[in-house]
């Protein structure tokens, strides 16, 4: 069984990197690992990915913003193995889309 998708901020960037609409608790904790990605809508008290990551470090950027966000509010939507497992790494595959689709047996590791 394939789960919804989650409802992305419509402020988010396009891309692979997003924040799920309405859970953002305003923990500023992301916009601090990832400045140059990362936005805050003052009016709605919610982050977003205003632009998505361009270069190596700016992916280690959004990693790390995921890594730290409280609530778990950034996901990885993309299929890039080698950020799914630096998320898995950092205990964070439950915020790979990827993962979610996929049974408890495939997410052993080999």
């Amino acid at each position: 069984m394939t789960k919804r998708p989650h409802l992305r901020h419509p402020l988010n960037a396009p891309g692979s990197f997003y924040v799920v609409h309405g859970e953002c608790t305003s923990c500023m904790m992301p916009e601090s690992e990832a400045p140059e990605l990362m936005g805050f809508d003052e009016a709605q008290h919610h982050c977003y990915f205003r632009r998505q990551p361009s270069m190596p470090e700016e992916v280690e950027n959004a990693i790390s913003a995921v890594a730290v966000a409280c609530c778990s509010a950034l996901r990885y939507a993309g299929d890039d193995s080698r950020i799914i497992q630096q998320l898995k790494a950092l205990n964070c595959e439950h915020q790979c889309d990827a993962s979610e689709n996929r049974r408890w047996w495939q997410l052993r590791s080999t």
